[in-house]
């Protein structure tokens, strides 16, 4: 097999996707081609979650349905607050592990992980 990583859905607004072409999503990428496009992306917002492989994700990852995967989401904001791009990353959980670091400790309550939050 090709041992994928990981499958990716991404959404650009529409008043920034026109000039988007396939082939520039695929090389160099949707966020790079936007960027070289003249949009700064000010911030990502990126939050990540336990998820399993759908009907429709399961045979992209040459996986069973059920399997445990981590699904990260990351939005790409401009200065102005409008939101520039989406994407969504689903990833083998057992292929994928999250380094982060923080400095200061934790801003949260003393009892939580430092950018974990409960999910209501």
């Amino acid at each position: 097999g090709r041992n994928p990583l990981d499958v990716v859905t991404e959404w650009v607004a529409l008043r920034f996707a026109t000039p988007v072409s396939r082939a520039d999503a695929e090389d160099p990428g949707v966020w790079e081609t936007l960027r070289r496009q003249g949009h700064h992306i000010h911030l990502v917002r990126q939050s990540i979650a336990a998820t399993a492989a759908s009907d429709s994700v399961a045979p992209l990852l040459e996986t069973t349905v059920g399997t445990p995967l981590l699904l990260v989401r990351r939005v790409a904001v401009l200065a102005d607050e409008r939101p520039l791009a989406l994407s969504e990353h689903r990833y083998l959980g057992h292929r994928f592990r999250l380094e982060v670091e923080f400095r200061g400790g934790p801003a949260g309550a003393a009892t939580d992980p430092p950018g974990v939050t409960a999910v209501p």
